[in-house]
């Protein structure tokens, strides 16, 4: 019997509520029907056989024409049901056709039975009680098998009525009589099996509609489980008896990992650094808080503070614990960056004005002094006011520049290139040739540069800032020497060392602080130009630093990385 046919006749109802026991007569039927029908194939094949064997066997032990006529017969009916078996390979009849058939087959075979037993005396009669008992197994219909049986008997006594009359009538009576018997007992028995049979099946099928709705309920709310956490930015991590049993790609990309195999079954407290370990485990255990900050590893060591929100939730018959994480380390970096930055603006105004401030009142005031004592200055006094104005109006200039500098050290990204030190140096001095001039300083370089890995528009204000700082605070006059050196790390360290009065270690650690000034050389505008400075290295990848003591002078410094051998060029 094909699964799709029987399937198709015990397809519970949408229903899920009825009951097994409400399976229908008809219903039932419809499924005996089938089971009828799965004989019809092997029953062909079987009697088809037996009839081909007979037809052989007559042919073969004898030489009479009824003997012939009876194996042609019989040899006809083998034809019929081998080629029925054939045919069931490839068509099936309708459910309500195999009880038919089967008593199609029967008459058949009788019909075949009365041919041979009245053309030759063959004395036995075991082939009607084989048909009987045969149609009380085979047929699971009680009107089919009726008929069946009818047909039977009639045969049974044209046979022995015109045949065997020696026979005595109260002898076939009661074989007929013993073989109805047993195949209403087989009937009976056969058809109460199938029928509880199919009962179950029923209700096995009504339980596996459930079970199956229940299963998809369940895959459905899985798959929107992860449909949603693979879907999130966030990590998840669900676990269950302390450790991971299920987690989203996005947290194994957290956390360096390939794929979130690597995940499971490994503890929480595996990915975060020792000293967050406790507090963690503690927060899972308890529940509170159910917020709380910790210092992540990645895979490679790298650490990152990570936010991670936890709570319950029903999982494989059970209560799961789950986690989401956060990797908070850039807004944390952005709120310090922005706290800093209020920081520096509000140092940023106090130091512009300042800035500005100094200039401009020198060359208002220079200004006013010529307006009002133009008639009696002389042609060099009014050039020298002229030059002290010019010169000022520079400084503005200069502190514009510096701050339009700061403003794009913010936003613009250079790639990293290799620069000629000894060029950019040399371009520095040139711009700042009216200052050494006006200082009269003197300057000692080395004869040969290393190259750095940086942008040279930025390395040249370095060296502008550094150099003009050296100007003003060196000695009278200023001496200042120029070097770099290659460090073990590949790393270069380029600096400037002035003659000056030298700095307090208080001093030295206010320089490079944004927007600041020394009290003392308030004048001059130390602090917005270092400032830029270390801007400048650090956004390269390098770092600023200085040496000095009172009465000794400074040393000014900043690092770069060096050009690698396998550079491209």
């Amino acid at each position: 019997m094909r699964t799709a046919d029987v399937n198709a006749v015990l397809t519970p109802s949408a229903d899920k509520t009825q009951s097994f026991t409400n399976l229908s007569d008809a219903s039932l039927q419809a499924a005996l029907n089938a089971h009828a029908r799965s004989s019809l194939r092997p029953v062909a094949l079987g009697v088809g056989l037996v009839y081909a064997l007979l037809a052989a066997g007559l042919l073969l032990t004898e030489s009479t024409s009824e003997a012939a006529a009876a194996a042609l017969s019989s040899a006809g009916v083998a034809a019929i049901l081998l080629a029925l078996f054939y045919l069931l390979n490839f068509w099936q009849p309708p459910l309500a056709w195999a009880q038919p058939l089967i008593v199609g087959l029967g008459g058949l075979v009788l019909l075949n039975n009365v041919f041979v037993h009245l053309t030759l005396d063959l004395g036995q009669q075991a082939d009607f009680l084989l048909v009987i008992v045969g149609a009380g197994f085979l047929l699971l219909s009680a009107r089919w098998l009726v008929v069946l049986l009818v047909m039977t008997g009639l045969a049974w006594a044209l046979v022995a009525l015109e045949g065997y009359s020696y026979v005595g009538w109260r002898y076939i009576a009661m074989a007929y009589a013993a073989a109805v018997m047993v195949a209403v007992i087989a009937h009976i028995s056969r058809v109460r099996v199938l029928r509880r049979l199919e009962q179950l099946r029923w209700h096995d099928q009504q339980r596996q509609v459930e079970l199956e709705a229940a299963v998809q309920d369940a895959r459905q709310h899985a798959e929107r489980f992860h449909a949603l956490a693979d879907a999130a930015f966030e990590g998840v991590a669900v676990l269950m008896d302390g450790q991971i049993v299920d987690a989203n790609p996005a947290l194994a990309e957290m956390l360096g990992y390939a794929s979130v195999d690597e995940l499971i079954g490994r503890p929480p407290a595996a990915f975060v650094a020792p000293e967050a370990r406790e507090a963690l485990r503690q927060a899972i255990v308890t529940g509170e808080p159910e917020s709380i900050e910790a210092v992540g590893l990645r895979r490679d060591g790298e650490r990152r503070l990570l936010e991670l929100h936890h709570g319950r939730i029903p999982y494989r018959d059970g209560v799961a614990r789950v986690v989401a994480v956060r990797d908070i380390t850039e807004r944390k970096q952005t709120e310090a960056a922005r706290e800093q930055l209020i920081e520096e603006l509000d140092a940023f105004s106090h130091t512009v004005a300042h800035d500005l401030k100094n200039p401009l009142a020198l060359m208002q005031g220079y200004a006013e002094l010529l307006l009002a004592t133009e008639r009696t200055l002389t042609r060099d006094e009014r050039l020298n006011y002229l030059e002290l104005i010019v010169q000022n109006a520079f400084k503005m200039g200069t502190i514009i520049d510096e701050l339009l500098l700061l403003a794009h050290l913010r936003q613009d990204e250079v790639p990293a290139l290799p620069v000629q030190m000894g060029a950019v140096v040399a371009e520095a001095c040139q711009r700042l040739s009216y200052m050494i001039d006006e200082y009269q300083a003197g300057l000692v370089l080395p004869e040969h540069w290393p190259m750095v890995l940086g942008h040279s528009t930025w390395i040249e204000e370095v060296w502008i800032n550094y150099l003009s700082n050296a100007i003003k605070y060196g000695g009278q006059p200023p001496r200042l020497e120029l070097g770099a050196d290659v460090l073990p790390d590949g790393r270069v360290r380029c600096w400037v060392r002035d003659n000056g009065a030298g700095l307090t270690a208080d001093e030295q650690r206010q320089l490079f602080v944004p927007f600041t000034q020394l009290s003392d050389l308030n004048t001059k505008g130390h602090g917005l130009g270092l400032s830029i400075v270390r801007r400048i290295v650090e956004k390269l990848g390098g770092e600023v630093g200085v040496e000095s003591e009172v009465g000794q002078g400074s040393t000014f410094s900043f690092t770069l990385p060096g050009v690698p051998p396998d550079f491209p060029a």
